[in-house]
């Protein structure tokens, strides 16, 4: 680190204030969660609303995991959730590295691409999505993130599943919503 050298504003909130975060009253976590998809955007002739839905959910378990080198990041995520039974649930996080990646993004005609990192040691920078079962009942993974290349340039997408594979490990955090 050179002089004169800072961490980011979040690290130093988390740094100081480690104790408050991690712990958070049992109670405040069986609370029911309260969510509302109230969007609004324009559409060019104004203001459109869209679906609205208020969803009422109790966190259940949470379960932390590490990946090892070669494994598949998104494929991982779900034999993780199939594994441990989670048919619904959030990806708070996770931190590692990957051989490659490759990233789904929105063209500006609205068109999905995929983008390929390249370099030894892409670096997870953040990570989160959300676990649910389809309804032939097989677990399905939506996974984002933003990595950084050797060269320090950095993507953002969704990753695509079979094109992420471990380099060194990975480790990830599910938390389990119950209904």
């Amino acid at each position: 680190m050179s002089p004169g050298w800072m961490p980011p504003l979040a690290c130093m909130y988390f740094i100081r204030n480690w104790r408050e975060i991690w712990s958070v009253p049992q109670t405040v976590l069986q609370c029911p969660l309260r969510t509302s998809m109230n969007v609004y955007h324009l559409n060019g002739k104004g203001t459109r609303r869209m679906q609205s839905a208020i969803r009422q959910c109790r966190a259940g378990r949470v379960v932390n995991a590490r990946f090892f080198c070669n494994d598949d990041l998104v494929t991982g995520m779900e034999d993780l959730c199939r594994e441990h039974q989670i048919v619904q649930g959030v990806i708070k996080g996770g931190l590692g590295s990957l051989f490659k990646s490759g990233l789904e993004v929105m063209t500006d005609e609205g068109v999905p691409r995929t983008i390929n990192v390249q370099g030894f040691a892409v670096e997870i920078l953040s990570m989160h999505g959300h676990v649910r079962c389809d309804r032939d009942g097989n677990t399905e993974v939506e996974l984002y993130g933003i990595v950084a290349n050797n060269a320090g340039e950095v993507f953002a997408g969704r990753f695509v599943k079979g094109s992420s594979p471990v380099c060194i490990t990975i480790e990830v955090m599910v938390q389990e919503w119950l209904d």
